[in-house]
């Protein structure tokens, strides 16, 4: 059967490349797939696209992004999707078509899709201005946002009530996903969710309900309060409310993942915590971060500025870069976190001020670092008390 299915595939492809030429002659079009199996990539990867669409940094040409059906098993979030394609019909040139067929036997075609000039690679990297611009595309609209609100009644939180989501990577949402994979080079990504625990107090006693988003966990928060809600547990779990409780926080707070990338889409400010590698940072305008440090075989503190760029040093890779770099990532501590969250609700709510020998300090970590680093936008947001403790690590 699959040396039938080759076949056919392969005959089909030799029938519809001259046709495929022939129209591109007179209607110019490329062919996009959208990377729909990982969230963050099916957030970001998309919404780069249509960003650099709507700013005209694209050739004025007609697009089809291809994907499988929505409800195919391979894509992450199929609301999310879903979203995309509503957006596309409001746009001249722009087609998503969610066919299975289609997306198998296009996908197929790929390389000489690409030969031919025929395929558009929806990339990106982590220092993509255009995400700062604070440009929005997709939106919930009268009736999605009612259900969402009628959710939270369900959930006991008011429509009023001031809300801010919490996310730990953990490994084992990959482990399940993708047993047959080894996903272990990534585990420098994840932390211990009960570093959050003196943060989250906080944010209750400052009136806010703390809603722990996510898939897969391995650990519990070990804390109970009533304006603390484990919503992955919850019956009221669902792709869309994935989404919207993203777009209704007043922030969110986490680590690198898709899920906290879905915050740019809907310009929900997003504090990092636990970043790592430490050469990217978060993609939108009202963001802010912190790093994890990383230790030598003898526990002592690596600053960045000397391992920065340098290929040798394995920084994506935590197995390599414990066996041939001998160092790991270390995480944030609690009161690490704690300080990045009051400084994040000041901001939030408006009520912060950098001092002026502060604004020397960031103008300095700007120029002398950021300036050097090929992985991220110089205009890193980076915590300023976080900077003030540890400006060791970027500045002579």
């Amino acid at each position: 059967m699959q040396v039938f299915l080759e076949y056919l595939l392969k005959f089909i492809s030799y029938i519809l490349l001259p046709f495929f030429r022939l129209i591109n002659k007179y209607w110019r079009f490329k062919i996009l797939f959208i990377p729909v199996g990982r969230f963050g990539h099916l957030a970001l990867n998309t919404q780069l696209f249509f960003i650099k669409h709507k700013i005209h940094a694209l050739d004025e040409i007609n697009y089809f992004l291809i994907t499988p059906h929505l409800h195919n098993k391979r894509v992450a979030n199929s609301e999310l999707l879903s979203m995309f394609r509503v957006y596309s019909k409001e746009i001249n040139g722009v087609f998503v078509i969610c066919i299975t067929p289609l997306f198998i036997l296009l996908d197929y075609m790929k390389e000489v899709l690409d030969d031919n000039g025929l395929l558009y690679r929806m990339e990106m990297d982590s220092k993509e201005a255009e995400f700062s611009l604070g440009i929005k595309t997709i939106y919930f609209d009268k009736f999605q946002y009612m259900d969402g609100v009628e959710t939270l009644k369900n959930m006991n939180i008011p429509e009023c009530k001031k809300i801010v989501t919490i996310f730990a990577r953990d490994s084992l949402y990959l482990r399940e996903k993708s047993p047959q994979e080894d996903w272990s080079y990534h585990d420098y990504r994840d932390c211990d969710i009960n570093t959050y625990i003196h943060s989250i107090q906080y944010l209750i006693d400052k009136g806010y309900v703390v809603i722990r988003i996510g898939s897969e966990f391995s650990k519990s928060l070990e804390f109970s309060d009533n304006n603390y809600i484990e919503y992955n547990l919850s019956e009221f779990k669902s792709e869309f409310m994935d989404l919207f409780l993203i777009y209704i926080s007043d922030f969110l707070i986490g680590t690198t993942s898709g899920a906290t990338d879905v915050a740019v889409l809907f310009n929900t400010p997003f504090l990092g915590v636990n970043y790592a590698p430490f050469m990217e940072c978060p993609l939108g305008g009202c963001d802010l971060f912190i790093q994890k440090k990383i230790v030598d075989q003898y526990d002592q503190v690596v600053p960045y500025k000397g391992i920065i760029n340098k290929p040798e040093y394995h920084l994506f890779d935590g197995n390599a870069m414990s066996k041939e770099n001998l160092m790991s990532y270390i995480d944030n501590t609690p009161e690490e976190i704690y300080d990045a969250v009051v400084e994040m609700t000041l901001k939030v709510e408006k009520k912060f001020l950098l001092s002026a020998k502060q604004k020397v300090l960031l103008n300095n970590y700007h120029k002398n670092f950021c300036s050097k680093n090929s992985w991220s936008n110089k205009f890193s947001p980076i915590s300023i008390k976080w900077l003030e403790d540890n400006k060791e690590l970027y500045l002579d």
